[in-house]
């Protein structure tokens, strides 16, 4: 017993014993109360363990012997230290005593004490309802539920026993509506119906079998629990797949953590969008007249591929025929933040983490949008972002820190470039300096606008329109800004007959992955490649368009651990919070794409598209 009060102590000292709520319920309601602490007692602090991450369900077996009620697995591990109040009962009371007659802090989760009667029923459970009747507490509490399971009376004769005692239901069992009330879940031996050890994938006749288990279950109105099945992150997420609604486990931490983010860590796209099959074939010897350069911010391959298999197996990036891996280190890290990074495409040289379009040591480097407007090219900067953040800021501006909004808005006045789309009005007209920039860049002949909505109308070659609309996620009701924006920039750098180039950002991939939602990262990806097949379409037409897509880092170290392309679905895990080191991909399409296979640092791609427009 002593090893069980240390442990409680050590929890309370550090703190854990404060009632947290748990994230919003993720799909079909799953969360820390979907989670049965198998065998609860093997745990290196039985109970507390399981009552501190709010599981729903917490299981003791236990027999009478010699009198008296101890838990223990086996006859042979019988221990008169190991009783059944001392472990159980006690701290339930105490705990029902801290929270006014609730079990936990928050009164809407309720317990299920399971308890496995492994003596025979006729003399264990009347000395268990003698017991518990002393723990006026638990009896009378209404956010617990006692359960018997294991050497169960039969049905008929629940009757004789006091209404707090509640019993484990079988399946194809014809209770009566009485006895129904006393059943508060359903349990089963998953062997019963599959042998899926959790690898690979389950037969479809084993999902089939515990589907109709699960109908089953669900038409008396009852969640269902299976013993005995696989018990790994990878199991969970196919048997909530597949309904299951209690996840039977000997790791109830981390499933609680696991079912809790489940609504984070997975996503399923109804309706697929249709992609852009490229129909151009391009000499070896072709260049590129304009370049379109399509940034994916903090997309790694398996932010691509989480979009490919919600996209139910298609996407226009993998269309596009050449590949090459980016090596994204920065200056100063061996992971790169999107300064860095995106520094290092618009000018060919490592920075360190935070500056923006400077070296090193500060120094102002030229970027290859102003190189190139030098050259006479019509330029266009735009993101589903604050277009004065790190990826789109560096093609234009030249600060020692990325958050230096106002004079990053304010470098944008010297580049005369001619497209600017994206969020982030303050830093234009709500500035420190008293400057309204946006009257200022109409003096200079631009049309200007704060409204996404305007767009169809400008009929400029020359514009600005910063929404902070354009800063919504895709899902919160961005509409198709991307494509809309790409269709109007590339049509005013046709209607000035200049070669152009274009630098577009997906900023919210990169969102989607520091917050570990795969379900944000994967719809932001997808609206990112319906871009991609319109650049891709417009080269098409073109004929003399390059259309290259990279990113300047991944963020999230995201792995993906389950997922069927055919329906949809894919299921994400997290490293973290933060960019990785991983290389990212590069595709290219059209006249010079060959030059972008192969792995290269980061630096390359702009020598590669100055080495296709004519640049030293």
């Amino acid at each position: 017993m002593y090893r069980y009060i240390t442990g409680f102590l050590f929890l309370l000292s550090t703190a854990v014993f404060a009632q947290t709520s748990q994230p919003d319920q993720p799909i079909r309601g799953y969360g820390s109360s979907s989670v049965f602490s198998h065998n609860d007692y093997l745990q290196p602090v039985p109970f507390y363990m399981a009552y501190l991450s709010e599981t729903g369900y917490v299981e003791a077996d236990i027999f009478l012997e010699k009198g008296k009620l101890l838990v223990a697995h086996t006859k042979e591990e019988v221990s008169m230290l190991n009783s059944l109040e001392d472990m159980y009962l006690r701290p339930l009371q105490a705990c029902i005593r801290k929270n006014r007659g609730y079990v936990f802090a928050d009164t809407s989760k309720t317990l299920t004490f399971m308890i496995d009667l492994k003596t025979e029923a006729q003399t264990t459970l009347p000395a268990l309802v003698t017991l518990i009747k002393n723990y006026k507490e638990l009896t009378t509490c209404k956010s617990l539920l006692i359960t018997i399971s294991g050497n169960m009376p039969s049905p008929d004769k629940w009757s004789q026993y006091p209404s707090f005692i509640n019993f484990d239901g079988r399946p194809g069992i014809a209770y009566t509506k009485e006895q129904l009330q006393r059943v508060p879940l359903i349990s089963d031996n998953y062997v019963k119906y599959s042998d899926w050890k959790g690898t690979t994938n389950i037969t479809d006749s084993q999902a089939e079998k515990i589907i109709a288990l699960r109908d089953e279950v669900h038409a008396k109105n009852k969640p269902l629990r299976l013993w005995g099945m696989p018990d790994r992150a990878s199991s969970w997420a196919m048997f909530m797949n597949l309904g299951i609604d209690i996840i039977n486990t000997d790791h109830p931490q981390d499933a609680v953590k696991y079912v809790s983010r489940y609504g984070k860590d997975n996503f399923r796209l109804a309706t697929s969008q249709t992609t852009y099959q490229p129909t151009k074939k391009f000499s070896a010897t072709a260049v590129p007249k304009n370049i379109i350069l399509l940034i994916a911010d903090g997309t790694g391959l398996a932010q691509i591929y989480s979009g490919y298999t919600a996209n139910h197996g298609a996407l226009n990036v993998f269309n596009m025929g050449t590949v090459g891996l980016s090596i994204t280190r920065s200056a100063n890290g061996y992971i790169t933040d999107s300064a860095a990074g995106a520094t290092a495409l618009s000018t060919g040289r490592k920075t360190n983490n935070r500056y923006i379009g400077v070296d090193s040591v500060g120094t102002r480097l030229p970027t290859i949008a102003e190189q190139l407007k030098q050259k006479g090219y019509h330029i266009s900067i735009a993101s589903c972002g604050d277009i004065t953040d790190a990826t789109p800021a560096s093609f234009y501006a030249h600060q020692p820190d990325r958050k230096m909004s106002e004079p990053i808005a304010l470098d944008f006045m010297s580049t005369n470039f001619d497209v600017l789309i994206g969020g982030g009005k303050n830093s234009f007209v709500a500035r420190g300096d008293k400057r309204n920039l946006f009257d200022e860049l109409q003096r200079k002949g631009y049309t200007v606008s704060d409204q996404l909505s305007a767009l169809p109308t400008i009929d400029n070659t020359r514009f600005v329109v910063i929404d902070d609309d354009a800063e919504l996620r895709k899902s919160d009701g961005r509409g198709n800004f991307l494509t809309d924006s790409f269709r109007k920039a590339s049509a005013m750098s046709v209607k000035s007959k200049q070669p152009f180039f274009m630098m577009f950002e997906g900023a919210q991939v990169d969102w989607g992955g520091h917050s570990n939602n795969l379900p944000y990262l994967a719809t932001e990806f997808l609206d990112f490649d319906a871009l991609v097949g319109e650049a891709v379409k417009f080269a098409d037409q073109n004929g003399e368009t390059l259309v290259i897509v990279t990113a300047d880092h991944e963020t999230g170290g995201l792995s993906l651990v389950g997922g069927d392309p055919g329906t949809g679905a894919v299921t994400g895990s997290f490293s973290t919070g933060g960019h990785t080191a991983i290389p990212v991909p590069v595709f290219a399409y059209g006249p010079g794409a060959h030059l972008f296979t192969g792995v290269y640092q980061n630096t390359q791609i702009y020598y590669k598209m100055l080495q296709l427009v004519g640049g030293k």
